[in-house]
């Protein structure tokens, strides 16, 4: 990430941590940096800095995604037609 003067080698497959402070907020694209072979263009990413009020509100949505409300009966939210007769 050039913005924040941060480069790590990874290998595929591999779980590679890096640490870094944040001191703003920013978007900012995460492209591959060495000429690795065919489809090197399509290795990009993207870093999200946001405030520590906007992640918690991120990690509220994912949880209401992930585990949706049941409904009185007891199964999971279905309308009215959804449900079989």
């Amino acid at each position: 990430v050039p913005q924040l003067r941060v480069k790590q080698d990874i290998v595929p497959g591999m779980k590679q941590f890096i640490w870094f402070r944040a001191t703003a907020t920013a978007d900012m694209e995460i492209a591959c940096t060495e000429l690795c072979g065919w489809g090197h263009y399509t290795m990009k990413g993207r870093l999200r800095l946001v405030t520590p009020s906007d992640y918690q509100k991120w990690l509220v949505e994912r949880r209401q995604r992930q585990n949706p409300p049941m409904n009185p009966e007891g199964d999971e939210t279905t309308t009215e037609q959804e449900k079989p007769e």
